[in-house]
């Protein structure tokens, strides 16, 4: 059911669910769990001060991981490939944040999922300014910001990134 609130991005991504049957691999997260996701979002990503801001707004700028790295994409199809492969084969399910700006001000929209449906739904959905993925155990961030650079933390995917743009930048 499409909610009043819902902004275009939100209908794109509910549509791109529908149409790819991705309802069984993809869902967004229960209201009542996003408080705890961006307190422990917050606490394992972000320098010490914005740990207290209502998320987010350009989070890449505040990542307090040192073994950070990024770099500009080189076209929107090689983007999808570079990210599945910094984020590797798992069966585990992921969260991932969805930005964009809405009556000048930033709307977040939050999902879980398998890492193939959410390469499908970025790759279809329109409208998208940032989006970041990361585990549930909190321990690494692969997003793209709305300079279209991508970017990892965590030694095991800031490495996996600099090899996905050697194999497919």
């Amino acid at each position: 059911m499409k909610r009043k609130t819902w902004t275009e991005l939100r209908k794109n991504i509910e549509k791109v669910i529908n149409e790819f049957d991705l309802s069984d691999k993809f869902k967004s997260v229960n209201i009542t769990q996003i408080e705890n996701i961006d307190r422990k979002f917050m606490l394992s990503f972000m320098k010490s001060g914005r740990q207290s801001t209502k998320f987010y707004g350009w989070i890449w700028e505040c990542l307090k991981d040192e073994n950070q790295w990024g770099k500009h994409s080189p076209d929107y199809k090689k983007t999808s490939e570079i990210i599945r492969y910094t984020a590797g084969t798992t069966n585990e399910d992921l969260y991932i944040i969805f930005t964009e700006s809405y009556r000048e001000r930033e709307k977040f929209w939050y999902y879980e999922g398998k890492t193939d449906a959410m390469i499908t739904v970025i790759e279809e959905t329109a409208g998208i300014d940032e989006f970041y993925i990361f585990d549930k155990k909190f321990t690494y961030i692969i997003g793209q910001n709305h300079h279209d650079v991508i970017f990892a933390t965590g030694n095991e995917k800031t490495e996996r990134l600099k090899k996905g743009f050697e194999i497919y930048g």
